[in-house]
C-alpha cells in the first residue's frame, strides 16, 4: 500500500515547470500609411513569458515581414519598412520562446499603404495643343508625394 503524503499546488505531471508563452498581439497588427512608414514608425509584438518563466524571445517561423522590415528578436519591435508601389499586406507567423524553451506561435499581418502622389497645380495636367511655329506658353506643374521626392518626365 501507498504510505506518505502529496503536497503542493503544481499538480501531477507539471513537475513545477514553466508554462508556454501567451501571445498578447494577435491577428492584424495594423496599417501603416506611407507617411508613417517614412517617419520610421515601428510595430511591437508582445507575448507574456508564462508562469514559471521570466523572458521571451521572438522569431519568424513562416511567411515574410513587409518589404525592408526586420524583427528584433529580443524586444519584439518590427521596424525598417520600405516604400511599396501598391497597398500590400504581409502575412507571417511569429514564435515566442520563453527562457524555459517553451513556445507559442501567432499568425499575424501588417498592411503598408503605398506612396500617394497628387497634383496640386494646375487642376488639369494637360498641355494645350500647339501648332508648329507658335510660341509655347510656359506652365508650371506641381505635385506632392506622401513621402520621398518626385521626378518629373515628359
Amino acid at each position: 500500500p501507498f504510505i506518505g503524503s502529496i503536497s503542493g499546488s503544481q499538480g501531477f505531471g507539471r513537475g513545477g515547470g514553466a508554462a508556454p508563452p501567451s501571445w498578447i498581439s494577435s491577428g492584424s497588427l495594423g496599417t501603416l500609411t506611407d507617411a508613417q512608414r517614412a517617419a520610421g514608425n515601428t510595430i511591437t509584438v508582445s507575448a507574456s513569458a508564462g508562469p514559471g518563466a521570466t523572458s521571451v524571445s521572438y522569431s519568424l517561423v513562416t511567411g515574410s515581414l513587409p518589404a525592408g522590415a526586420s524583427l528584433n528578436g529580443t524586444s519584439g519591435i518590427i521596424s525598417g519598412f520600405s516604400a511599396v508601389s501598391s497597398n500590400t499586406t504581409s502575412n507571417f507567423t511569429l514564435r515566442a520562446t520563453n527562457n524555459a524553451g517553451l513556445t507559442a506561435d501567432a499568425a499575424l499581418s501588417i498592411t503598408i499603404n503605398a506612396v500617394t502622389i497628387s497634383w496640386s497645380s494646375p487642376a488639369s495636367q494637360t498641355f494645350p495643343s500647339q501648332l508648329v511655329g507658335n510660341t509655347f506658353t510656359t506652365r508650371t506643374y506641381v505635385a506632392s508625394a506622401s513621402s520621398g521626392s518626385i521626378a518629373y518626365t515628359v
